[in-house]
């Protein structure tokens, strides 16, 4: 599998990262045992989980895994701090009292002494960055956490915590992690012209658009109901209405007409992105993982089929004109 060094963080990691948010529910650990060892041996060697996936669980496994198979040091791990863990209300936010806490939390979990990257899960609005940015600062320089991420965070608060962190003296964040799939494009806008002139890296989810991607969904039938589309509300909301299915349905066709499958274009739109280094992918089954990883040795889309995918991307967006000049917005 390709490597490529992420952004400022000199981690040398693989293109795709696995996602952990089913480990624990739906995923039991023997399952999440399997998927990781296959992870690894297809050359996968960064892993992303986070405090609040499962209350924890997702962590507890992951540090497991690693007990029983030994491979921490060849593995970069990433998790998250802001939202809840389970009903605790004293794990919300990012003040220091709160990420001191939760990092303790997370180590001892994932069985580890470091993170490689710790990601700000998304903005907290009670606690001034400048408090947040000074504890986790700390923490470096304390080596428990090597690299500093922002998820969730829009163009413009990832450029006030850069000077605020270089104006400081403080290590800066220097990776992103947003939503991005070719059906939701919201981050061509500004935020992936940001990362460019920042030279932060990136890493994307939700490439499937949480599975409407895959081609398991037909127009106007209801989700299947094993799927996070049916029992998932957050997904539910975020991906399931007329426009997006229908967009959806499309480059579903797009594919199969050029001899792929569905997933395969999905991961390839973002395998072949100049500005995403790493995407992030997710399964509840080993079949799921391997569809996912025969991206990886698919040839890249043609510029017919890119042109398809921009296509169907102007349909859903819809003639809504930029409020800004210039550079920005497209896909950068």
């Amino acid at each position: 599998m390709d490597r490529v060094i992420l952004g400022a963080t000199g981690l040398n990691v693989s293109t795709l990262a696995l996602g952990t948010m089913t480990f624990g529910d739906p995923v039991d650990a023997d399952t999440s045992f399997d998927l990781l060892d296959l992870a690894v041996e297809q050359g996968i060697n960064f892993l992303d989980t986070a405090n609040t996936y499962n209350a924890g669980l997702s962590e507890e496994i992951i540090g497991q895994w690693l007990k029983a198979r030994g491979r921490r040091e060849q593995l970069v791990i990433a998790s998250k701090v802001r939202n809840p863990v389970g009903d605790d209300p004293d794990s919300v936010g990012l003040s220091p009292r709160v990420i001191l806490q939760q990092l303790e939390n997370s180590l001892k979990r994932l069985n580890t002494d470091y993170l490689d990257i710790y990601f700000l899960h998304q903005p907290d609005d009670d606690t001034p960055i400048e408090t947040t940015w000074r504890c986790l600062d700390a923490i470096v320089a304390s080596g428990r956490v090597r690299c500093l991420g922002l998820s969730n965070f829009a163009a413009w608060q990832c450029a006030q915590t850069v000077h605020l962190a270089n104006n400081r003296g403080w290590a800066p964040p220097t990776v992103t992690q947003a939503l991005y799939n070719v059906i939701s494009r919201a981050v061509e806008t500004e935020l992936l012209p940001m990362v460019n002139a920042y030279g932060l890296g990136t890493c994307m989810y939700n490439p499937l658009a949480g599975g409407l991607l895959t081609g398991k969904h037909g127009v106007g039938e209801e989700a299947n109901p094993q799927t996070r589309l049916a029992y998932n509300t957050n997904y539910r909301a975020r991906y399931w209405n007329d426009r997006q299915r229908t967009a959806a349905h499309q480059l579903c066709a797009i594919a199969r007409k050029a001899g792929r499958s569905p997933v395969e274009l999905a991961l390839r739109f973002m395998l072949d992105h100049p500005t995403v280094d790493v995407t992030l992918i997710g399964a509840t089954s080993i079949a799921q993982l391997q569809d996912n990883l025969t991206a990886v040795q698919a040839a890249p889309l043609s510029n017919d089929e890119q042109q398809a995918c921009q296509s169907a991307w102007v349909e859903l967006q819809g003639p809504v004109p930029r409020y800004n000049r210039g550079s920005g917005g497209g896909r950068t």
